[in-house]
Order: C-alpha cells, then structure tokens, then sequence
C-alpha cells in the first residue's frame, strides 16, 4: 500500500478503482489479522503490519478498516485505512436523493470523546487522519486514546446539505474494540512507536 501524502488534489479525489481482490477478501475473511508475521502468500508477504476491524454498525459502504504501519520515507505513521465495497464512492446507504460533497469531512470518536479529522481519498481506498505534517495518519493524542478505547465510532459528513442548512455529520460506522483488538492494535502502534509496549 502507498502511503497518501497531502496535496490538495488528494482531498477531493474520490476513489474509483476497485480493492484488489486479495486485500478484500482479506477483509471479509477475518475480523482482526496482524500483518506483521503474514508470510502465506507474497501478496501478503508485501502487506505492512496491520489491523482488519470489522464494523458491528454501519449504514455506508464501508466493508472494512484497517489501522496499518504505514512508511513515508523514513517516517513511520498509523494510519486509518476505510474500504468500500467494489472500491465504490464513500456513501451512505440512503441518500435520499442528496449529491456526494465535494468535500466530505469525518470525525473519529473514542468512547465519546470526538477527534475532529479530515478524510482524504488514495485510488483504492479512504484515510481518516487528524493529525499535522506532510503524510496523513493519526496524531499520537488520538493512538493513546485507541489503545485504551472500547469503541470507535467513525462520523461522516459525505451529502450535501439543503440550501441554508449547516454541515452535519449524515452517516456513522461503529467498530467494537475489545481486549484482543486493542492488543492488535498495540502490536501496530509499536511499528511506528517503539515506546508503545507491544
């Protein structure tokens, strides 16, 4: 995977091409898989370490998360990978006749507690990052918060709104993290921070 930098065209590029096929059946296949020791495949061989999260609760085209060790250069980041189905346009499943926003936005939530985030777009899938500096990824104040959090709740402002009416978040994926996937978790957050205790 490649790592997704910040130039501005990358925050209105929707992704158009498809998942491969292996990475989306990895996804529909397991709930939770650490990349790090794969070695079944070269194709996975070439996958960096990695977290699968399935959601419990969505009513988008979200198939899947995956929180992976991503290197830009030398500068290691976690980021916050969403999969479509088919790599189709991050929608909501009822749009009720509403256009996509040019510039849709995100907020991750951490057992309540909101992380006001933007949401950027690669060829194959969507980041959530919130953090500042030249590749996107996850601020080190929000990976402590998820290795401690029970559930993460991904907002999406994705529709245009009536004329006159403010932004508002149209759409929610809710992902369980219980004790296994926040060890899962660790074991990544130690690729891009040696002091997180894998």
């Amino acid at each position: 995977m490649t790592c997704l930098s910040r130039p501005p065209e990358l925050r209105t590029r929707i992704a158009a091409s498809a998942i491969g096929a292996g990475l989306a059946a990895f996804v529909m296949a397991y709930t939770i898989v650490q990349g790090a020791g794969a070695e079944t495949s070269g194709q996975q061989a070439m996958i960096p370490p990695h977290v699968v999260l399935e959601p419990i609760r969505t009513d988008t085209n979200i198939i899947g998360i995956v929180i992976a060790c991503e290197h830009s250069g030398q500068v290691p980041v976690l980021q916050l990978q969403v999969y479509s189905r088919d790599g189709e346009r991050l929608l909501p499943d009822r749009r009720a006749g509403a256009a996509p926003k040019a510039e849709p936005g995100a907020s991750i939530v951490l057992d309540d507690r909101p992380f006001r985030s933007n949401l950027l777009f690669a060829d194959r899938y969507a980041v959530v990052d919130d953090r500042t500096g030249p590749v996107a990824g996850l601020s080190d104040e929000l990976v402590a918060a998820l290795l401690q959090a029970r559930t993460m709740v991904l907002q999406f402002d994705l529709l245009e709104e009536e004329a006159g009416r403010p932004p508002r978040f149209d759409s929610e994926t809710t992902i369980h993290l219980d004790v296994t996937e926040r060890a899962a978790i660790r074991r990544v957050a130690h690729c891009v921070d040696p002091r997180v205790s894998a």
